[in-house]
């Protein structure tokens, strides 16, 4: 019976995993997908922004451990050693300067006791007495050593501290150093986000524009359909000649292919994004709305006052920063160190007579040759510093002139949509015109179907247009470090 329960709350526990599983991966498709879904899903399970975030918090981690360095350290050594002379200390010498040491506290004590009771010490030769008849008495009371104390077997146990009092500026340089470290990492994770969110919302607009492409292509196709039915009716009414019903043929199966053509490359579109949003494969999906003009994605001008926030730009300036630090601990190696040093011994058998029980005290380094490394190292460093600052300068002028040449180019753009507009306008009034002339047999097949493939032809001109338009705002904001405005701009315009 236990057995029987345990299976069924474990099938139990299997089941509602894979109904969340499930549920997560139709959470997508149960409505219209948005861009600021996709957006969303891509921060949350991205595995590149995930290694991004890891190695943030490594570089972290590592500036936290970098502040600690001012505190002491404190260290246990043990060792083992083998000596191959032993170390030898003749405890015959003790006894003897233990004797005298012991006779010559006794004279003292009787000098003193004497004068204190007849107010006059002992004499010279009284005193020499008394030291030889004590130490006639201990010579009896301590036995002669014939032996030695030898050990060849030595274990040792220390406690020892060690606390940085002045390093030149070490551990201020490592501790800056660290944090610029860190702010680097911080600026790399949002390139990264930058660039999956581009990445995400480029998608995206590849998937609105193709949907408005299948939109137009069906549409197409239905009106070639039409004209073939139409055609035929014509042609049993005698009405035209049976070559012309060819023309409609031809536009007919042209737009077939263009129509399977654009429903392959809008599949293809919705694998791009999932594999850029870090979606399954086997996520279903589907974005319903058509690529728009949005007016108030136009900058009103290039206003490179934001130039600051280009996030390449940004991370160059860090580095020099960093190259800054680095240069400050490279001179820093010049300085001479100074550490407070303690010792407490654990263990230590027979060699006290040796070794103090533990020591307190100060010590000083300072390097006065290696082979002018650490001068070359400075030089390096001063050099890398010095590139580093002309890379600035030409990223920014790079960065001026890139935004210089995409904002003409988004303004080209807008106008040439602009007169587009007006051109499929004026395309499909003479469509419109040229279907009464041929429903009264004023004009061929050919005139007719030759104007809807204009109309076609312009139409697809816009846009391709206006996905180019996109595509151009899109990496404009994304060069100025903001291209959450570009994504927020949509968002709201489709009621995201």
């Amino acid at each position: 019976m236990f057995l029987n329960i345990f299976i069924k709350s474990h099938l139990l526990c299997a089941c509602l995993g894979l109904a969340l599983c499930f549920y997560g991966t139709q959470l997508l498709s149960q409505s219209n997908t948005t861009l600021r879904h996709a957006i969303d899903y891509t921060l949350t399970h991205s595995t590149s922004i995930k290694r991004s975030e890891m190695g943030l918090k490594v570089s972290d981690k590592n500036r936290e451990a970098s502040n600690l360095n001012f505190l002491p350290k404190i260290d246990l050594f043990a060792s083992y050693s083998y000596l191959g002379d032993p170390l030898t200390i003749d405890l015959d010498q003790v006894r003897t300067s233990t004797i005298n040491g012991i006779s010559a506290q006794g004279v003292v004590a009787e000098d003193r006791l004497q004068e204190t009771v007849t107010g006059q010490g002992l004499t010279d030769q009284q005193k020499a007495d008394l030291f030889k008849t004590n130490s006639a008495v201990l010579e009896d009371l301590y036995p002669s050593f014939d032996a030695t104390l030898s050990e060849q077997n030595y274990f040792l146990a220390t406690l020892g501290i060690r606390q940085p009092i002045y390093l030149g500026g070490k551990l201020n340089s490592a501790s800056r150093l660290a944090e610029s470290q860190y702010a680097t990492s911080n600026i790399a994770h949002s390139i990264v986000l930058d660039k999956k969110q581009l990445g995400v919302a480029a998608s995206y607009m590849d998937i609105l524009f193709l949907n408005g492409v299948k939109k137009h292509r069906t549409h197409f196709l239905e009106v070639m359909q039409f004209h073939v039915t139409l055609a035929d009716s014509m042609i049993a009414n005698e009405m035209i000649a049976s070559y012309e019903k060819l023309y409609a043929e031809i536009e007919l199966t042209n737009a077939q292919n263009r129509s399977e053509s654009t429903q392959r490359k809008l599949d293809n579109a919705y694998t791009t994004l999932k594999a850029f949003s870090g979606m399954p494969a086997d996520t279903l999906i589907e974005v319903r709305d058509t690529l728009a003009y949005i007016q108030d994605l136009i900058p009103l001008n290039n206003d490179t006052s934001g130039i600051g926030q280009n996030l390449m730009l940004q991370m160059a300036k860090q580095q020099e920063v960093v190259f800054e630090e680095g240069k400050s601990l490279a001179s820093s190696r010049f300085l001479p160190d100074i550490y407070a040093v303690g010792a407490y011994n654990l263990y230590q058998k027979n060699l006290p007579a040796t070794l103090p029980n533990w020591f307190v005290g100060v010590e000083f380094k300072m390097n006065l040759f290696n082979g002018l490394s650490d001068k070359k190292r400075y030089d390096a460093t001063k050099l890398a510093l010095l590139e580093y600052q002309s890379a600035i300068t030409e990223i920014e002028e790079e960065i001026d002139l890139a935004t210089s040449v995409l904002y003409n180019t988004i303004t080209a753009l807008n106008e040439d949509y602009t007169a587009q507009l007006k051109t499929v306008e004026l395309a499909q009034k003479r469509v419109n015109t040229l279907n009464k002339l041929y429903k009264n047999s004023m004009i061929s097949v050919k005139d007719l179907v030759d104007s809807e493939a204009l109309l076609d032809e312009l139409e697809m001109a816009r846009m391709l247009t206006l996905y180019a338009l996109h595509m151009t705002i899109a990496e404009y904001y994304s060069l100025y470090g903001q291209l959450h405005i570009y994504i927020n701009k949509v968002n709201a315009y489709y009621g995201y």
